[in-house]
């Protein structure tokens, strides 16, 4: 079977069907945000509301415009038409990732059931394999209504701090009500990582072996660090919380992001190693492990288990290519590789080679012919 053609084929009878099962009440979605973004490399992010509550300090979503917070106007059908929509995605198992969590906290109390709504259509309709990054008490109720909605769930636990935690995070659940939250998802078979992002400097290092090893302790499958970026909003809460940052203050802007602190990353990723914690490289490498799959498509790779990459030859990306009226042909695959001849003079459509990556899991490289 061909999975490229067999995948962009379920895209079109999807689409259909939803459209049909709107009766015409669709252009909001097909309007949509979510229906042409390109994927960032964790995924397509999703956004049951825009804005947060909790109001920490280092987060960067007051400074990309999203100050007041709302919930997102699309319901769960909607949501699955635009995606499905959006020539990027490619349906699963094996195809598009999609993160919950990068402009909101997608389990608060006024948005949880959207988020369970449009975790239920994209199972449904997609079967994208899904990620959230949460730092809300999750009960084991909610833990099972999580695993009911998407069995391979992938979840990220947000501890960064646990004695300055009141200081920098001053209305979020605290961090032993977060460390319950991976007991409780760990009991119930979910995917649970601990997310130490960002890794905050003079913070986040000297606290490190205790939020590591108790993470593990209560069942975390392993650790994502990342450093801290900043933009100058967050550089002047965090001085203002006493913790300082060390950057040139003439490099930063309102809502550009700066990199700061990657010796404090690596740091504790050597804290982390020590306690024998499973170190993933990225958050989407844990939604890989997550869902049993494998993917090799980007620098951070190889993640999974690689017996489990998807069937392809040039013969299917040719057949594919054909049928989407792109001139160009595959001039090699193999385990981690796509490359493709384009003629000289013809842009390579930047949908194709993701959609291509996202079905095969694979890096697709272009190569000018002809």
């Amino acid at each position: 079977m061909n999975i490229l053609l067999e995948r962009f084929e379920r895209k079109v009878k999807v689409q259909r069907y939803l459209k049909d099962a709107l009766e015409g009440d669709y252009s909001d979605a097909l309007n949509d945000y979510h229906a042409r973004r390109r994927p960032r490399p964790c995924g397509i992010t999703i956004h049951p509301a825009t804005g947060c509550l909790y109001k920490c300090l280092y987060c960067y979503v007051p400074d990309m415009g999203f100050k007041n917070f709302k919930p997102y106007p699309l319901t769960g059908l909607k949501l699955a038409l635009a995606l499905v929509s959006n020539p990027y995605i490619a349906p699963g198992p094996n195809g598009s990732f999609a993160a919950f969590g990068s402009v909101t906290e997608p389990l608060l109390k006024p948005i949880r059931g959207k988020t369970l709504e449009y975790l239920d259509n994209i199972a449904r309709f997609l079967n994208l394999s899904c990620q959230i990054s949460t730092k809300e008490y999750v009960s084991r109720e909610l833990a099972l209504e999580l695993k009911k909605v998407e069995r391979g769930l992938s979840i990220l636990v947000t501890i960064v701090t646990i004695d300055r935690s009141d200081q920098l995070e001053p209305a979020a659940p605290s961090p032993f009500q977060r460390f319950e939250s991976i007991s409780n998802l760990s009991s119930e078979g979910l995917h649970t990582v601990l997310f130490l992002r960002p890794a905050i400097p003079g913070v986040s290092e000297r606290e490190a072996h205790r939020i590591v090893s108790t993470a593990l302790d209560r069942g975390a499958k392993g650790v994502i660090i990342g450093s801290l970026r900043v933009t100058s909003g967050i550089a002047d809460r965090l001085k203002i919380a006493g913790v300082s940052i060390h950057v040139d203050r003439s490099r930063l802007r309102k809502r550009s992001q700066t990199p700061v602190g990657i010796d404090v990353k690596n740091r504790i990723m050597k804290i982390a190693r020590e306690l024998n914690a499973r170190i993933y490289p990225s958050a989407c490498s844990a939604n890989v492990d997550a869902h049993g799959e494998a993917c090799t498509a980007c620098s951070y790779g190889p993640c999974g288990d690689l017996d489990r990459m998807p069937d392809v030859d040039c013969s299917d990306v040719d057949e594919f290519l054909e049928e989407i009226g792109f001139n160009g042909r595959c001039l090699n695959v193999d385990d981690r590789n796509i490359v493709l001849g384009v003629s000289r003079g013809k842009e390579m459509l930047d949908w194709i080679r993701y959609f291509i990556e996202a079905t095969t899991r694979r890096r697709v490289s272009i190569h000018r012919v002809g």
